[in-house]
């Protein structure tokens, strides 16, 4: 079992499902759109962080408390809490979850799900396409910290990156149990 405080562990969670959305929604529905519309990836973009929310429903579904018993009554639950939403998602700048039905819903999990397992069925162009912009994330990252002076060190930058991304640290079956109890535990009663 690995061991966390519990600040590190929910920023963990919480991070690694904000990079599910992100990447593995997000720009998976960027991408699967431009290559059905031009035939090819040749548009990079800079998507908007995810909401929490959207973060949160997918902690949800890969902790698979979306897919157990209660499946149903929980995504009539989130499908309301996103309704409601978003009003006050125009309010804050967390308007970018775009679930407005059941099917919205179930693609968000298919996506997600697939995303965490790296599932063969997302097609090999929209997999590079999201690797590249996870590697120029992380080369950003990297080279603002270490401020690359010439083509070598850029270069150098560049490996590093595609290193770092390829030992991303997945959250295990485990992880998200323990989150769910951890957070049980400290919801003030």
């Amino acid at each position: 079992m690995r061991i966390f405080s519990k600040e590190d562990f929910y920023y963990k969670m919480m991070n690694y499902a904000m990079y599910t959305v992100y990447y593995g929604y997000y720009y998976r529905r960027a991408y699967e759109k431009q290559l059905s519309k031009e035939g090819d990836i040749t548009t990079h973009y800079a998507l908007i962080d995810p909401s929490d929310l959207a973060c949160f429903l997918a902690l949800s579904a890969l902790s698979g408390i979306i897919g157990n018993l209660a499946y149903d009554l929980i995504k009539k639950a989130f499908l309301t809490i996103i309704k409601k939403s978003e009003t006050l998602g125009k309010e804050i700048g967390q308007s970018n979850i775009s679930i407005s039905s059941e099917g919205d819903m179930n693609i968000f999990i298919q996506y997600i799900e697939e995303f965490h397992l790296d599932a063969d069925n997302i097609s090999p162009r929209i997999k590079q396409g999201i690797f590249n912009e996870i590697v120029s994330w992380e080369v950003t990252d990297i080279a603002m910290k270490s401020k690359p002076i010439n083509k070598e060190e850029l270069a150098e930058i560049y490996k590093q990156a595609i290193i770092n991304v390829k030992r991303i640290d997945k959250p295990l079956s485990q992880d998200f149990i323990n989150f769910w109890k951890q957070l049980k535990e400290n919801v003030p009663k």
